[in-house]
């Protein structure tokens, strides 16, 4: 079966990335700053003012480290708006 395309011959469509949250990079930018370079690994997504991080740390310790560092950004982002 052969898809159909609505889009003429030559007029492709360009797809962006989502545009960058701010959010996000002020919590994964504070969560490099912190002297580990587990956190370096976390992946933080923002979705209507939560953030969430996701991913695997060695132990209970990193993974406050990370929630604290997290929550300390948020609140400085949320501070100067």
């Amino acid at each position: 079966m052969e898809a159909i395309s609505k889009t003429p011959p030559g007029k492709e469509i360009e797809r962006s990335e989502d545009p960058p949250n701010p959010l996000e990079h002020i919590v994964q930018a504070r969560l490099r700053t912190c002297g580990y370079a587990e956190l370096d690994q976390i992946c933080v997504t923002e979705s209507y003012g939560t953030i969430r991080l996701s991913g695997t740390l060695k132990s209970f310790y990193l993974k406050q480290l990370a929630q604290e560092a997290a929550q300390e950004s948020m609140a400085r982002a949320c501070e100067r708006w």
